[in-house]
């Protein structure tokens, strides 16, 4: 299940019971495997996963459009993406990506000023 999450990026549409009850098992005995191999809910890492593309996305310079994000994430709606990004994240996604690029930017330049000689 875990590489399953990680292969479909935590994809909003990717329906944990309908999977554990095609593999004939049932969801709780697969979320305690889960839960006890890997530490942490199949929500939780569905969460996760979702979230780390969209950070991963976000802080392209340029960025893609949140509509082209949230439907790489199976978002129907945009304005389910950002409310899904902002209840985790407390930051809209626009302002979080916008946030993150200028402090890598700021790093990279960082970084260039002390590697340059005297």
């Amino acid at each position: 299940m875990h590489a399953l999450i990680l292969m479909f990026h935590g994809d909003a549409k990717l329906r944990l019971a309908t999977i554990a009850n095609e593999l004939g098992i049932e969801m709780r005995t697969l979320e305690r495997a889960f839960s006890d191999e890997l530490g942490t809910t199949m929500s939780q890492c569905q969460i996760d996963a979702r979230l780390s593309l969209a950070q991963s996305l976000l802080t392209m310079m340029p960025p893609p459009k949140l509509s082209v994000i949230a439907n790489l994430l199976g978002y129907d709606e945009l304005r389910d993406f950002a409310r899904f990004f902002q209840k985790h994240m407390h930051e809209k996604p626009t302002a979080w990506g916008r946030a993150e690029r200028e402090r890598i930017k700021r790093n990279e330049r960082l970084a260039s000023s002390i590697r340059e000689p005297y």
